[in-house]
């Protein structure tokens, strides 16, 4: 993948010279792809810029607008990529597949986009590909670049922005995203997660890794842009930046170059190496997670018994109601009962969930349970795990007719 040569450098040139020569690649008309990890940010901040972008007149055309895809085949083949199960989709099948999902893209969005507006989004592109198979699933490179390549049909971005983000950041993100969804319910009894999450934490480290490694090599061509813990405004503003240089005539190295050399936030540390300092500094950064992540923020205190967790978790609750039910799961204390009762109208379904465990009151809980039961039966099964009190047997019977596999599920141990 190197700028100076090899066969798909020298199929972008040909694509890009062919592509001018009908008018559709002039030198204000770009294809810009945003590429990252599961949770990096890439959509929010791919939607961000196209938003500026068009109201300082530019016609920005997004194949994935919102995160969703307009064209129904491609969203009907991602969905199938994502359906967990089909969990047992061997690698080179799923590169196939995902192959298949980008070539219609291609075809049904990016092509015609670029004939007819100055610049081409796309969340996730052919590199997406290359680095789930490589980096996430092992397999060599002598098999996959060719089939990347020939998915591409000489396509390849002006410009890619890597969404950097910690995978620990980008995990919680995914998950405060899921939690907020649930405030009222599940939409079915199955849960889990994508194919893809099942794949396990290692899984968000490697990929990290691969995208880094295709900025590394191509740096003429890839922007990383820090979405840990620079401000989301900033990394939209360079983002923008770069791109206005480019339309301006600047060769796509230099902005990049430019936009490099300013530098973004640098992570908290603690100012001694001893617990008290490490807490204060986690707690620094959950107050300003909190200002502009306030999901993530809840999320991070899942569990937390600590007088500066429980104001955070009374701060955030009004606005996220769901993930401040999920953090106080299995907690026992008079501060997790009182949120309790404040949140049980607004996210009634994480609050009957944060009855689980052996800690929580058995009889408070058996109170609470039968309070829910009836609109949240769910919740209050989920929160039944491996609890074999005759009050829990007896709601498993009332319930089992209705939610048996929800049921069935509550009878593993913890």
């Amino acid at each position: 993948m190197d700028g100076g040569g090899g066969p798909r450098a020298g199929a972008r040139r040909g694509a890009r010279d062919g592509a001018a020569r009908r008018g559709i690649l002039t030198g204000r008309r770009m294809f810009i792809v945003f590429e990252g990890i599961d949770g990096s940010g890439k959509t929010t901040i791919s939607n961000r810029v196209a938003k500026l972008l068009r109201r300082r007149g530019r016609a920005v055309a997004h194949v994935r607008e919102g995160g969703e895809f307009a064209q129904p085949l491609v969203s009907r083949l991602r969905e199938f990529g994502k359906d967990r199960r089909n969990f047992e989709l061997e690698p080179v099948a799923e590169l196939l597949l995902y192959a298949a999902r980008e070539a219609q893209l291609i075809a049904d969005a990016v092509r015609p986009a670029l004939a007819s507006h100055d610049l081409v989004f796309a969340d996730r592109y052919l590199y997406s590909c290359e680095v789930l198979a490589c980096d996430g699933r092992g397999l060599a490179r002598d098999i996959v670049r060719p089939i990347v390549d020939a998915t591409a049909c000489g396509l390849w971005p002006d410009l890619v922005v890597l969404c950097d983000a910690d995978p620990h950041i980008a995990r919680a993100r995914r998950k405060a995203r899921k939690i907020a969804k649930t405030a009222a319910g599940p939409r079915d009894d199955r849960g889990g997660g994508s194919r893809k999450s099942l794949g396990g934490v290692g899984m968000a480290h490697r990929m990290r890794s691969g995208y880094l490694a295709l900025a590394a090599r191509e740096p003429a061509r890839w922007l990383v842009v820090d979405n840990t813990w620079s401000r989301l405004d900033d990394v939209v503003d360079r983002v923008v930046g770069v791109i206005d240089a480019i339309a301006s005539g600047a060769p796509v190295a230099d902005a990049i170059a430019r936009a490099r050399a300013a530098p973004f936030a640098s992570p908290p540390a603690a100012d001694e190496p001893t617990a008290g300092a490490a807490a204060r500094a986690f707690f620094a950064f959950v107050e300003d997670r909190a200002e502009r992540e306030p999901g993530v923020a809840a999320y991070l205190l899942s569990g937390l018994d600590d007088d500066r967790a429980w104001a955070l978790r009374r701060q955030l609750a009004a606005d996220e109601p769901a993930l401040v039910a999920y953090s106080i799961r299995g907690m026992n204390s008079e501060a997790a009962w009182q949120l309790r009762a404040a949140l049980v109208d607004d996210a009634p379904y994480q609050v009957a969930r944060s009855l689980a465990g052996n800690a929580v009151d058995p009889r408070r809980a058996a109170d609470l349970r039968e309070r829910l039961a009836a609109h949240q039966p769910l919740g209050v099964v989920a929160s039944l795990r491996g609890d074999a009190t005759e009050a829990a047997w007896r709601l498993r019977r009332r319930l089992a007719d209705a939610h048996l596999l929800a049921v069935v599920a509550s009878l593993a141990g913890d």
